[in-house]
């Protein structure tokens, strides 16, 4: 069995990939390909995440230790094969075992999974400094309270973690010391790039554009978290943002480009030796059109 544990990074259309091999599990299992069942609402495998990281990552962001059923690792994987029967694929996906990376933590889960077949991690990179920014509209859209945008760190756009926030080098060299890696640099068309490599079927359809605000709305946003809008108003107000930001100009903060502009540039030096050192060591894994083998 060809086992495919797509983790990511967050901002790279994982949730464009999740939400349609969801929606195509029945298609995907006539070819062979399991997509293993979700949470209603959430298509990513977090019980999954969460047997392997909960004893070592327990304080990290306490509520969604709530898609944890406590159910201990290799149970979970047993679970997980046995609904994958006798397919010739199992495709995995979320974008936790990215983010809460720290280096050796899910050996025992791709150990246990390397008992039923060949694993690849798939690992999507995106710059950066777009990342910083996209999570800052997130977490504005998510209404959890960012602060301004000249005041965003890695560390804050990587959910709070410790070491290497954001660092590509750091996380693909701790995959690839684990199993089979594939990379891809991030692009509109992410999520068909990750199934093309987990053998998904052309006519598998997946969007090329999540919901998001612009950039210079964030402010606009932002200023009304701390005040008393219901969540179902405050819904609203983003889904208009989003669909009709023309109608909210007149709220643009004019130096808000500029102020993201440093940012990426401040990003692209700070991660500019990292970045050569994964582009020098990695290089033969971008663009893989199947599984790519770990260096030796």
């Amino acid at each position: 069995m060809r086992i495919f544990l797509h983790i990511g990074r967050a901002r790279t259309g994982s949730t464009a990939f999740q939400n349609g091999m969801a929606a195509a599990r029945k298609r995907l299992a006539e070819d062979g390909i399991v997509y293993p069942a979700t949470r209603k609402n959430d298509a990513r495998h977090m019980p999954l995440f969460w047997s392997a990281a909960a004893d070592r990552l327990g304080g990290l962001h306490p509520w969604h230790s709530l898609m944890h059923d406590g159910l201990p690792m290799e149970a979970r994987v047993a679970a997980t094969i046995a609904e994958a029967g006798d397919a010739d694929t199992l495709v995995l996906s979320c974008e936790w075992f990215s983010v809460a990376f720290e280096e050796g933590i899910y050996a025992p889960l791709v150990d246990a999974l390397a008992r039923h077949g060949d694993v690849t991690a798939i690992i999507v990179l995106r710059d950066q400094g777009e990342v910083l920014l996209s999570a800052w509209c997130r977490q504005i859209m998510d209404r959890t309270s960012p602060g301004r945008l000249e005041d965003m760190t890695p560390r804050k756009a990587d959910w709070d973690k410790e070491v290497a926030p954001l660092d590509h080098h750091a996380l693909v060299s701790g995959w690839a010391g684990m199993c089979n890696v594939a990379l891809l640099h991030y692009s509109r068309d992410s999520a068909r790039r990750v199934a093309d490599i987990c053998g998904v079927p052309p006519g598998i359809g997946f969007p090329t554009q999540s919901k998001s605000i612009p950039l210079e709305l964030g402010d606009f946003l932002r200023a009304r978290l701390h005040g008393n809008t219901p969540p179902d108003q405050w819904r609203k107000l983003v889904d208009r943002v989003v669909a009709e930001p023309g109608a909210f100009a007149d709220f643009v903060r004019p130096e808000i480009k500029a102020t993201a502009e440093a940012i990426k540039s401040r990003m692209t030096e700070m991660y500019a030796e990292s970045n050569q050192r994964l582009e020098s060591e990695f290089s033969h894994l971008f663009s893989a059109p199947g599984p790519a083998k770990k260096p030796t």
